[in-house]
């Protein structure tokens, strides 16, 4: 049953990031810095997991984007990486 309702999540925001393209990052960006940024050690896990399902559901969007926008989604988030 989890599995299932990951894979259901994932297909989700692959289809709202294929049909919205590059918009979907801007709207997703604070849930998933929000997620990121928790401290509490108990649920740490479960949100890193959940932006982890996030992440792949917009990069399996973003094989319908043109090659302009997958490089610009990639330079976001080599530029995060390189802040942290």
């Amino acid at each position: 049953m989890r599995n299932t309702l990951i894979s259901v999540f994932i297909y989700y925001l692959q289809c709202l990031a294929r049909n919205y393209g590059p918009a979907i990052v801007e709207h997703c960006k604070s849930a998933i810095v929000k997620l990121l940024d928790d401290t509490d050690h108990i649920t740490q896990n479960s949100r890193q997991r959940l932006v982890a399902e996030f992440c792949t559901g917009i990069i399996r969007g973003s094989k319908y984007w043109s090659f302009t926008q997958v490089g610009h989604l990639c330079s976001n988030c080599v530029r995060k990486q390189a802040d942290m």
